[in-house]
């Protein structure tokens, strides 16, 4: 996932380290994570992203792949306007291993107080996560893991302003990305045009986020569907326009977040959708209640994903491809975050997932005995340290 902007990046990093003093240009920060999940689903596997080839239930009774990473940030300060960090992560990937990459590396211009400028790799802020008080060991499947959009290349233009009591923040943004997924599946956002709008007043926060772009994706199986199609009569119209080519894609979130020293709440809605190709369009949420005791803090969340295009076709070929636009499921979900001493955290949740009917869900290498719309359990833990 290296690009050119990525190694310019990097490039203009290095040479600025060099003419600078090391104590007072870095600043290193990080986490490491060890993560170990439990699936009572034994014909296929849950994982906590798409990325990732495998994980607990088929391959493997008890995972400590999936929820494991070691994350460390570098931020630099050049002076009172510019500012660059890269961050790297070792974490199990598409190609079933832990090689470290690139999940941020950014410059940082400070046009005036209220207006900054970054261009680089870099996370989408389509999400409100309250990071330093979230509870979860990972962030809610049915929102988190389906929305692809963690990361991307381009620039962002952000602004902010104070009305009274209220703060108020705009940013528009723009890039691509492509993810490696496992299988030798390529999926590629491009021409991205996104905005952010978000204000906050006391303890609350609100976000809209609304994303526009051009979506593609390659897989051997889907790639090989639509060839046999065009065979067909009407195959070349029917595989033009379900395919995933440059396809016009679009993605909407609405957020809200309340969080003081008692707890927090969370809710979030979002939908995704690629107009008439094979991929599922979908509607998803969560909402989440935390509650401070002392060094712990209790949770419940509720969360669903409903597929909105499930269809069906005589053609065989096509009834193939829409199959895999069922992908609706709902959790309950509990747990505890012990903040057990300093810089270190313990985390436990117990997951209670039904797919819709006919759906597999979030589960990936599903088996042939798997049967779709079934119930299953997930088991989780995570310790955490941070530096």
């Amino acid at each position: 996932m290296k690009t050119p902007m990525n190694c310019a990046l990097l490039a203009l990093l290095s040479a600025s380290v060099a003419h600078a003093d090391e104590e007072k240009l870095f600043k290193v920060s990080g986490m490491a994570v060890l993560g170990a999940t439990y699936s009572s689903e034994r014909n296929a596997d849950y994982t906590s992203g798409i990325d990732h080839p495998n994980g607990a239930g088929k391959t493997r009774t008890y995972d400590f792949l999936s929820d494991s990473r070691f994350i460390v940030q570098v931020d630099s300060q050049f002076n009172e306007q510019f500012s660059a960090m890269l961050q790297m992560t070792s974490e199990h990937r598409y190609n079933n291993t832990f090689a470290p990459h690139v999940t941020a590396s950014a410059l940082k211009w400070q046009v005036t107080p209220n207006i900054d400028l970054r261009i680089g790799r870099q996370p989408f802020v389509s999400f409100l996560v309250p990071d330093e008080k979230t509870a979860w060991v990972r962030q809610t499947t049915e929102v988190y893991q389906s929305g692809l959009l963690n990361l991307y290349d381009g620039a962002a233009l952000t602004a902010k302003t104070q009305w009274g009591d209220a703060t108020f923040t705009a940013q528009g943004y723009i890039g691509s990305i492509q993810y490696p997924i496992p299988g030798d599946v390529s999926i590629r956002f491009s021409n991205l045009v996104g905005i952010n709008l978000f204000g906050q007043v006391g303890d609350s926060t609100v976000r809209f986020s609304s994303i526009r772009g051009r979506f593609t994706l390659h897989s051997p199986t889907t790639d090989q569907a639509l060839a046999l199609l065009r065979t067909l009569p009407n195959g070349n119209a029917l595989a033009d326009r379900h395919q995933v080519q440059d396809t016009p894609s679009g993605y909407s979130s609405l957020t809200y977040a309340y969080q003081n020293s008692t707890g927090y709440l969370l809710a979030e809605v979002m939908q995704f959708s690629t107009g008439e190709s094979f991929v599922a369009d979908s509607t998803q949420g969560e909402i989440t209640a935390g509650y401070h005791i002392g060094k712990f803090t209790p949770f419940a969340t509720l969360a669903g994903k409903q597929a909105n295009k499930v269809a069906s076709d005589p053609n065989p070929i096509l009834n193939a491809l829409f199959a895999g636009r069922n992908v609706g499921q709902k959790s309950a979900v509990v747990g505890v975050r012990w903040n057990w001493m300093k810089n270190t955290v313990l985390k436990a949740q117990c997951d209670y997932v039904i797919n819709s009917t006919g759906s597999a869900g979030a589960l990936s290498n599903v088996q042939a005995g798997f049967q779709p719309g079934g119930r299953y359990r997930l088991v989780s833990a995570a310790l955490e340290y941070t530096f």
